[in-house]
């Protein structure tokens, strides 16, 4: 209900903005000959510029101010340069469609959609119930800002303290119990993880998506870290929250998953082929392996790839992470899984919406129950599609460990960006080609 209805005042304020256009162009009026060209146009416009805001995640609810106007802003000029595209394709309508009234509803369109979309949400968005983690002068002065700003939509509800004090809620290793016992909505942590890995181990664990983690950054994270604030007056917040990709990113990974994809099957096909004969001439067994892994959101999915071990491999051990100079390995399966070459038919499951090109590397459900169980926030590499290459692939030997390829997991889904996904995969091409990689 919620994105219908926004779809139907964006595309009344998006005419509006047109129209105001005309009418400051020419001066309160609005010329036949020039309004003709937009009448003709208008529901072109109107769902390009829609299409774009959907793209852009415009329709997905966004909680801070900041956010809706990057958003909006990004919508509403990619809409608009297509929409200019479109218009100049047809020289009749070019020449009554002054540039200057494309400007001018570019600035109009801005103002009017992220406007009401900012005074919605001022007028309907809840007391955020926070509980600061730190009880120290960090955690005090955060405490003071979110106390004399009365209108900042914060509720300070307690403090959460190495160890428990009659000004604390409890310790840090209660944060989660404390959490659900108060119906905590935001959790602002002042001290470094540095001080204290266990904390921050409890806060990867932590399951409920409603709640929001903050943190306020040190000197070091200011440098370094993607800066994604939300200030309270005067203090910074770095959002840690691990989010899925969404919006126009979503949409165009996949465009660009589906065209490589199918571009590398049609052109690779007959060296496939060769690849598969010899697979079969050099052992017994099938050409492709297909296995259980566990995909997004935890959904099961068959990934497929050129046989590298024995038929037999686990008959006798069960399943068995794979290691370096792993004995149950094929001379032709060192080769394959040296250059990546075992990967292609992967190529198959990124056509069916399974996986992606680039993303955390899928595992079987027999590892991801134990390591969901061993390691923090394991499960929060699922929030994306897996991927034939990634972070870890190219900056990591093949026996890396399950917790150092989470850790580059999650700065790849906290960081993304199609221009990290290219240099990933170019990146990946320098490690087949520099004979660094699996084994």
């Amino acid at each position: 209900m919620w994105i219908i209805l926004s779809v139907i005042i964006d595309a009344l304020l998006i005419n509006v903005g047109i129209i105001g256009s005309f009418l400051i162009r020419f001066g309160g009026i609005l010329p036949s000959s020039n309004f003709c060209a937009y009448q003709t146009m208008w529901m072109a416009i109107t769902t390009i510029m829609l299409l774009a805001l959907y793209g852009s995640g415009a329709y997905l609810w966004k909680k801070d101010g900041e956010d809706i106007h990057i958003t909006i802003l990004r919508a509403i000029t990619s809409g608009m340069l297509v929409v200019i595209v479109v218009t100049y394709a047809n020289r009749t309508i070019a020449t009554a469609f002054p540039t200057s009234v494309f400007v001018i509803s570019w600035f109009l369109n801005i103002f009017l959609l992220s406007g009401w979309r900012i005074l919605i949400r001022e007028l309907t968005m809840p007391i955020k119930r926070v509980l600061i983690v730190g009880d120290g002068n960090e955690g005090r002065a955060v405490a003071e800002e979110i106390q004399k700003t009365p209108k900042s939509g914060y509720e300070l509800i307690g403090f959460v303290g190495e160890v428990q004090s009659e000004n604390t809620l409890g310790q840090y290793s209660n944060l989660l119990q404390i959490i659900e016992e108060h119906q905590i909505d935001e959790v602002i942590i002042t001290i470094p993880p540095i001080n204290n890995q266990k904390l921050w181990d409890i806060v990867l664990s932590c399951e409920d998506e409603r709640v929001k983690f903050k943190t306020v950054p040190d000197i070091y994270e200011s440098v370094i870290g993607k800066l994604e604030t939300i200030r309270i007056e005067t203090i910074p917040l770095i959002d840690v929250n691990i989010q899925p990709i969404s919006g126009w990113n979503r949409s165009l990974k996949r465009i660009i998953d589906i065209s490589a994809s199918l571009l590398t099957l049609l052109v690779l096909f007959p060296f496939l082929v060769i690849i598969a004969i010899i697979i079969k001439i050099d052992s017994p067994g099938p050409i492709i392996f297909s296995q259980e892994r566990v995909g997004k959101n935890n959904r099961l999915f068959n990934i497929y790839k050129f046989r590298t071990m024995r038929a037999d491999a686990e008959k006798s051990t069960g399943p068995v992470l794979a290691q370096k100079d792993d004995g149950r390995i094929t001379k032709l399966g060192r080769f394959l899984r040296h250059t990546r070459i075992d990967e292609l038919p992967q190529c198959l499951n990124v056509l069916l919406g399974q996986m992606s090109l680039v993303g955390p590397r899928p595992e079987r459900m027999f590892f991801v129950e134990q390591f969901k169980t061993a390691i923090p926030g394991y499960s929060k590499r699922f929030k994306v599609r897996p991927g034939i290459t990634g972070l870890a692939q190219v900056n990591a030997s093949y026996d890396i460990s399950p917790k150092n390829k989470l850790k580059y997991d999650l700065l790849y889904i906290k960081n993304y960006s199609i221009i990290l996904d290219f240099k990933l995969m170019l990146k990946t091409l320098l490690v087949i080609f520099g004979q660094r990689g699996a084994h």
